[in-house]
């Protein structure tokens, strides 16, 4: 298993490598640093500039601005691929978290492959844009969840809020993990996990919204409606934008869709009973895929920051199938 990790791990940084130098220029990616660099000269996003993602990306860029900043695109693209691999650390570790304690070193293994070793997961989590930032604030927010920690309801809480701090719809896991956690407030060691959960997420979301929202009001609430508000197309298209979006999506992740599909299966067979963070993490991937593709544009990569719930919850499954087998 030793060799199998080692292996998995180089293979994994010589694909963002890969990618940081040969991947395909996105048109976004300028935009993004330059967000960045503005808020590092003292601009204001939403009021000195327009920003159509949430703040937290111009933030975390301009404290890093001096790290990459001197190397234009390329030193984005490194920094951006540090985060994608954090991101895919983290998955790692709550599918070892997830699964059964003889299960969880093979756990780890198969959701650091569906993450950093997959080309497209690691295409999207290099170039500078909102996935791989928001990709880690989630795989670090189920991580914690998934622990023993007395705070964990708190700090994932947290990290989720940051999360929709950086990409407005990934909001949407906020509520479904509170409300889940309140559905679930009589299973041991949850009791008032849902409060607490709600309070650190709260308390974050307005540190990170209440400022903007009190010195640009207008710009932030324009920044934040502006993709939902973007005109849809007529029923065929939007189907047809839909179904080609979904496409792209399995193929990409065609080993994640394999693995999951087998899991599921076998996990049956097995009797696996996962813990109540595992439900957690299907339902607010699920929840964030239905909020994705009611979008005017559901372009595939949008699943990008919620695809490590998916390789955990998969991992997870297939390495508890697997032990048992």
């Amino acid at each position: 298993m030793k060799s199998a990790t080692a292996i998995a791990i180089l293979a994994a940084f010589a694909l963002a490598t890969c990618n940081v130098v040969l991947g395909p220029l996105n048109q976004d990616e300028g935009w993004y640093l330059l967000a960045g660099l503005d808020t590092a000269s003292g601009m204001i996003p939403y009021r000195d500039f327009l920003f159509t993602q949430g703040p937290a990306m111009p933030l975390v860029y301009a404290a890093a601005s001096p790290l990459w900043g001197p190397f234009g695109v390329l030193g984005g693209r490194i920094f951006t691929a540090l985060l994608g691999l954090a991101a895919a650390a983290f998955c790692a570790g709550a599918a070892w978290r997830l699964a059964p304690d003889r299960a969880r070193p093979l756990a780890a293994l198969a959701a650091w492959l569906l993450t950093a070793a997959c080309p497209v997961f690691s295409y999207f989590t290099v170039i500078p844009k909102t996935y791989a930032l928001s990709s880690l604030f989630i795989a670090a927010a189920f991580f914690t969840l998934a622990g023993v920690r007395t705070w964990r309801f708190e700090c994932a809480g947290a990290l989720l809020a940051l999360a929709a701090g950086t990409r407005i719809s990934l909001g949407v896991l906020l509520a479904v993990v509170g409300f889940g956690l309140l559905v679930l407030r009589r299973r041991p060691g949850l009791g008032w996990g849902w409060f607490r959960f709600g309070l650190g997420g709260g308390l974050v979301l307005a540190a990170v919204y209440g400022p903007f929202a009190a010195l640009a009001p207008e710009g932030l609430l324009f920044s934040q409606t502006y993709h939902a508000s973007r005109v849809d197309a007529p029923f065929l298209q939007w189907a047809l934008l839909r179904a080609g979006s979904l496409s792209r999506l399995l193929q990409g992740y065609f080993p994640m869709a394999v693995a999951a599909g087998v899991a599921l299966a076998a996990g049956r067979r097995r009797g696996f009973r996962p813990a109540p963070v595992f439900w957690l993490a299907l339902a607010g991937f699920a929840a964030a895929t239905v909020v994705h593709y009611l979008a005017p544009f559901p372009y595939d990569d949008y699943q990008t920051p919620v695809m490590p719930l998916a390789a955990a919850v998969a991992a997870a499954l297939l390495a508890a199938a697997v032990a048992e087998s």
